[in-house]
């Protein structure tokens, strides 16, 4: 079974923000251990000898609004983040793949930035599980999406259990879910907050105009020979957008 890990950026409804962000970590069952030793060994290096888990929260760490991260100066927790990424591109790319939607609000001034931003996830997700079945000669596969637990909750369980029944966008019913998602506390569960750190990377590049951490990690986005499936840039404007997601399609 594929597991994407999922999380959000950017709040939908403030109007000082142009962008809703989802980010995603799929990873394959079996490896899910492993994903998160990396992120053990990043607590490792930067609190030796602290055995009882830091909660990696890329904006919290930035911010460094909370303790641990405000005793550090700016440079360290930046420094963090970067390690962060690395532990994510160092995990073998047969065991991880990223995901991303990044929503231009006032691109889609009627629709629910969190629903779109949703379908495209499950669609992409959907699709990889898919290709991969059929490249594969082992049983079928199939996914589960695990959430941060948020105010969400509610509005995407039965989100996702309509989008399993009838479609509903131009992807069509999804075929390959297993279940309706999961919920997860961000707190003890490193690949949600793997999850986050996509999302936080996806926001800052396009909310921001800061690439740096996306730039880290944007070769283990899923892609078909050299484009790039696994980051969809939605914006109105996308044949003359410059970023790594719309130029590939171009």
């Amino acid at each position: 079974m594929y597991l994407l890990y999922v999380d959000e950026s950017g709040e939908p409804s403030n109007t000082n923000e142009d962008y809703f962000i989802l980010g995603g970590v799929s990873i394959y069952e079996n490896n899910a251990y492993f994903v998160s030793e990396t992120f053990d060994r990043v607590q490792e290096k930067w609190f030796p000898g602290q055995t009882t888990p830091i909660e990696f929260h890329a904006s919290k760490i930035r911010n460094r609004n909370e303790e641990p991260w405000r005793s550090m100066r700016r440079e360290q927790c930046q420094n963090v983040l970067l390690d962060l990424c690395d532990a994510i591109v160092s995990t073998s790319p047969k065991a991880l793949s990223l995901f991303g939607v990044a929503i231009h609000k006032s691109s889609f001034p009627s629709d629910n930035p969190v629903e779109k931003a949703f379908h495209e996830l499950c669609g992409h997700f959907d699709e990889f599980i898919g290709q991969s079945n059929i490249n594969s000669h082992r049983d079928k596969n199939r996914g589960l999406l695990i959430l941060d637990s948020s105010k969400y909750k509610g509005h995407l369980d039965v989100l996702l259990l309509e989008y399993m029944k009838y479609g509903g966008t131009k992807f069509g019913r999804v075929k390959n879910f297993a279940d309706a998602p999961v919920f997860a506390n961000s707190k003890t569960t490193r690949l949600i907050q793997a999850a986050d750190l996509v999302a936080y990377a996806i926001y800052r590049r396009y909310e921001e105009s800061d690439a740096r951490l996306l730039d880290r990690i944007i070769g283990r986005f899923q892609r078909v020979d050299k484009k790039i499936h696994g980051l969809m840039h939605l914006i109105s404007g996308f044949r003359s957008c410059t970023c790594p997601a719309c130029l590939s399609r171009q």
